[in-house]
């Protein structure tokens, strides 16, 4: 959109020292925005420097894993996005048929969904457990467990065995993938991600993540990934891999700044 403006953005660009951009992508389209040329660099993204294995409280670890909930395998939602329950519950109703043990958290993106989300795990048929509420040992599995807390998502995710990111499976744009990638999980996403667009095509051509388009895709690859710890393992590997590989960007944006302030 800013290229119907080229002409007048030329001259504010040239205004600017320096253009730190987070891949090449993006380096080109500030180029072809007006950019000089010989002030654009690529020092990659910091989304990669800022992501760190979280440290999962023993309150968590009390209630979700796998000691706690007997060996049953656990699928998470994360991030989820109003339309997107009702997709991944149905995809839930068909994993069950082929892993009957496996248990669901769904974690909404918005506070504002914690009221909603209940509903609709009952109306397709479970019952719906609030994190808020839940103790040691009150989970049997067959129920789902809503994430109902703040700053929570990023402890579950090293419990779980496979991790669907949200807003991917309708059209907000998704979420980052970086939490549970570098927890070392298996992650899925829907075709809409957008918003971390450059990221999710690297996990896509290093085969680090899997995309799903319908409820049936996921429910199909999730139960694949629940019966293969092997493939599990690989594609959990990957995406740690590729972060690790990506770190780096804070070091080259502070190195290009001194340069400026020397």
């Amino acid at each position: 959109g800013y290229m119907r403006i080229r002409g007048f953005l030329g001259h504010v660009l040239r205004e600017v020292d320096l253009f730190l951009m987070q891949g090449e992508a993006h380096a080109e389209r500030i180029r072809d925005m007006g950019a000089p040329p010989d002030r654009v660099r690529v020092t990659g993204n910091l989304k990669f420097d800022s992501v760190l294995v979280p440290r999962t409280s023993e309150k968590l670890r009390r209630l979700l894993a796998p000691e706690s909930r007997r060996g049953r395998p656990l699928f998470v939602a994360g991030s989820t996005a109003g339309g997107e329950e009702e997709l991944i519950l149905e995809a839930y109703r068909q994993i069950r048929q082929r892993v009957p043990a496996a248990g669901l958290v769904i974690a909404p993106r918005h506070p504002e969904r914690f009221d909603i989300v209940p509903a609709l795990v009952q109306a397709a048929g479970f019952a719906c457990l609030r994190r808020s509420a839940l103790e040691p040992g009150t989970w049997k599995g067959g129920e789902v467990v809503l994430l109902d807390t703040l700053g929570e998502l990023a402890q579950v995710y090293p419990l779980a065995d496979v991790v669907f990111v949200g807003g991917s499976l309708v059209p907000v744009g998704g979420h980052n993938i970086l939490e549970p990638a570098v927890a070392g999980k298996p992650v899925i996403v829907g075709p809409y991600m957008h918003n971390f667009q450059e990221i999710a095509d690297q996990f896509r051509a290093e085969g680090a993540h899997v995309e799903v388009r319908t409820s049936g895709d996921l429910a199909r690859e999730v139960t694949s990934l629940l019966t293969d710890a092997v493939g599990r393992r690989r594609i959990g590997e990957r995406g740690r891999a590729l972060v690790e590989q990506n770190r780096g960007a804070l070091g080259a944006t502070v190195e290009a700044l001194a340069g400026l302030v020397a």
